[in-house]
């Protein structure tokens, strides 16, 4: 189990980007990956936001849920 795929953890940013989040993140009893995006151009600005399940970690490579 690593940094951010511990259940419980405190949803650790994968990225070191200052507009995005890529966290792993648990709904309901299932794990996600959730992707969360956002960047201003003066008067515009861009987001975007999207969640899937995902079965392992994409950082360490352990099964996720059920031990």
């Amino acid at each position: 189990m690593c940094e951010y795929c511990e259940r419980g953890a405190n949803n650790k940013n994968m990225t070191s980007k200052k507009y995005s989040d890529v966290m792993v993140d648990t709904y309901k009893d299932d794990y996600v990956l959730s992707i969360d995006y956002h960047e201003s151009y003066g008067f515009e600005s861009l987001y975007y936001y999207d969640c899937f399940n995902i079965n392992f970690c994409p950082m360490c490579g352990r099964k996720l849920g059920g031990e």
